[in-house]
């Protein structure tokens, strides 16, 4: 590399503007936070003005200069002298912006730590500030580096024209055992259990059954498929899923290696595996998902983009193996700034205007919606198993109208928008275990429709078994809504860890939506480190891009959480109701949180608090504002004190 005069900049455990904490404002996990601009950086690097960034300036190369092939070939140069406070494994982030940056090359820069020399592919892409980690180039697996206690040099170089970066940081790397219990989450594989039974204590479901198919195997290969990533092979899969459906099922067998295609369609009696060592990589070229199917799209009947792996009508079918589904969800995640919102508002008023779902088009260049990774409708019986998924479009696995579902140690990777983990969507008899989480929106979350539309379909996901999850990261780990007009029902959350997600278990549903969620029932969950409530049940929920045609409230009641810990959160518990629909008949018991804010409960009713330890930084431990019958057994904030709730408006009554 290049001699490069550094800029020095020695960064202390006092430095507060470049030292800063997690979340829930402990400093056991410590983050090294840095300006770019501090960099003294190089032509043709240069300094921009920008409100939003974070300390109103950013650098970048514009567009108009040449990329660097090599890092020998870049002239500019951004580099920092870091102290060190404790030899670790580190991992490197930037916030950057990514606006009209060349595509095809993978916004990117090099990178030089202590003298080891990477590309740094910004793919993960955004027309707005975002954090992006430091990862291989398709974001397998992450890179860290172990640094010594003391000084250490870091250097951004310039490659590719048009990126902007503001700050960048190191984090701390915690190994996943340290965040759960000894377990990595990332390890487990799925048991050959054939038969559930017995899956809840709280309601009735019928045992699921784990697909079984015949003992033959239909390699891609023999089909035509080319290995290496860059022929695309969809034709190749297609006749090989054929050749398998037409002899009865089986498995179709994608072996070690790269293998570029479109869109998936699975059949029947179809086991799609993909082995350990291959990666299918999903082609960025829009035009590959035409023609349109049959979809569900946030709640809306549609025929819109496939899916890259899609079914419909189909029953005993299955994804398995130890390889990586890799959605190349880059390509993507621009359209929702650049045509999401309207396209949606197009959907919602064909909705309006009575226009069934076969006339509402939405997948061409101008007016289509961005699809979802993996979308099994109308399925019966379907098995996914112990693979990687990494970088969907939008909602990585999105079973609509299924009957008979298991996922199983199965690990979701990604940081897009509206990357949630598994969408289950007016689906029922549903069992998600041993799975690992790292998304760019919730975890699980489950949904039934729309408004209108949700109503006019009228089912409700019902019958769901959550257990033995990890969240790490993301914006909720067990959720539900905020479409939801379908309704949803006797789901059994247990044994889950969420580590880093903005808040844990989240209920949300806004005037508009109607219909339930009821008979929920949350134990031995532990959590730590949540950006926001540990538990979160809202009526009032306002962040949605279509506003509703109507007022008509949504019912939230008979729910229990016991045996509930956490340590760490912004605030503990909030339950937000409507004057007209109060939330009803919640029971919390053996709960323990430490939170920077306590239990608040609004246009509530019938709650009963049983051995409940909220410990708080600030603000009453218990508040409770227009809400009735509550009863306190043994509820405690940590201090000698007697316990004296805050109770306010003219609607609270009896609360002992």
């Amino acid at each position: 590399m290049k001699s490069i005069a550094p800029f020095r900049l020695s960064v202390a455990l006092t430095s507060l503007s470049l030292l800063i904490a997690n979340l829930n404002g402990s400093s056991k996990h410590s983050e090294i936070l840095l300006e770019a601009e501090n960099g003294n950086p190089t032509p043709p690097f240069q300094i921009f003005s920008d409100t939003e960034a974070s300390a109103g300036s950013y650098i970048w190369a514009p567009e108009t200069e040449p990329n660097a092939e090599t890092i020998e070939q870049s002239l500019g140069h951004a580099t920092f002298h870091v102290e060190i406070p404790e030899a670790g494994e580190y991992e490197l982030w930037g916030k950057v912006f990514t606006p009209g940056a060349p595509r095809t090359r993978k916004d990117s820069f090099f990178v030089d730590v202590n003298g080891e020399q990477l590309t740094w592919f910004v793919h993960d892409w955004a027309d707005n500030w975002v954090w992006r980690k430091l990862t291989v180039l398709d974001r397998t697996r992450d890179i860290s580096f172990e640094l010594p206690a003391g000084d250490n040099e870091i250097t951004i170089s310039h490659r590719v024209s048009g990126t902007k970066i503001d700050q960048i940081k190191l984090v701390p790397v915690r190994p996943l055992t340290s965040l759960f219990g000894g377990i990595d989450p990332t390890e487990i594989e799925a048991s050959s259990t054939k038969l559930y039974e017995n899956l809840s204590p709280y309601f009735h479901m019928e045992p699921l059954k784990v697909p079984q198919f015949p003992d033959q195997v239909f390699s891609i290969v023999d089909y035509g498929a080319i290995e290496g990533g860059f022929e695309l092979n969809t034709e190749a899969i297609a006749k090989a899923i054929e050749a398998c459906a037409d002899a009865g099922g089986g498995r179709v067998l994608v072996p070690a290696g790269r293998w570029l295609t479109g869109p998936i369609h699975l059949k029947s009696n179809v086991d799609f595996h993909v082995s350990e060592g291959a990666t299918v990589l999903f082609s960025t070229d829009r035009s590959h998902y035409l023609p349109v199917v049959f979809t569900r799209w946030e709640g809306m009947e549609c025929y819109n983009y496939s899916a890259p792996i899609y079914a419909n009508g189909q029953k005993n079918i299955a994804l398995s193996g130890k390889g990586v589904l890799h959605g190349q969800g880059h390509s993507w995640w621009g359209w929702k700034r650049k045509h999401q919102k309207a396209a949606a508002k197009a959907l919602y008023q064909m909705i309006q205007d009575g226009l069934p779902p076969e006339e509402r088009i939405m997948g061409d260049t101008v007016e289509g919606l961005c699809p979802n990774f993996v979308q099994f409708v109308n399925c019966r019986d379907v098995l996914i198993e112990n693979l990687t998924f990494v970088d969907g479009p939008m909602w990585t696995l999105h079973p609509i109208y299924v009957d008979g579902m298991v996922v199983r140690a199965v690990k979701v990777t990604t940081s897009g928008p509206n990357n949630d983990g598994i969408n289950p969507d007016s689906t029922r008899n549903l069992l998600i275990e041993d799975c690992y989480f790292s998304t760019g929106d919730d975890c699980v979350v489950l949904k039934s429709g729309l408004n209108e539309d949700g109503w006019r379909v009228g089912r409700p996901t019902e019958n769901v078994v959550i257990r033995n999850i990890y969240g790490n990261e993301g914006h909720g780990g067990v959720v539900i809504g905020s479409e939801m007009s379908g309704g949803v029902r006797n789901v059994y959350a247990h044994d889950c860890y969420f580590v880093g997600t903005d808040r844990g278990i989240r209920l949300k549903s806004m005037r508009g939506r109607g219909a339930f969620i009821e008979d929920l029932y949350c134990e031995r969950i532990k959590m730590s480190d949540i950006g926001g409530q540990a538990i979160r049940i809202n009526s009032f929920y306002s962040s949605s891009t279509l506003k509703p045609a109507s007022e008509v409230p949504p019912s939230f009641k008979n729910m229990l959480f016991k045996d509930i810990s956490c340590e760490g959160a912004a605030r503990a518990v909030e339950i937000t109701g409507l004057e007209e629909s109060l939330v009803a008949n919640l029971k919390f018991e053996n709960i323990q949180i430490s939170a920077n804010q306590g239990f608040i409960a609004t246009d509530a009713e019938n709650i009963t608090l049983e051995n409940v330890k909220i410990e708080t930084q600030k603000g009453p431990a218990f508040a409770f504002h227009n809400t009735q019958n509550v009863e306190l057994k043994q509820v405690s904030d940590g201090s000698e004190n007697s316990l004296i709730p805050e109770i306010s408006g003219e609607r609270s009554a009896n609360i002992r």
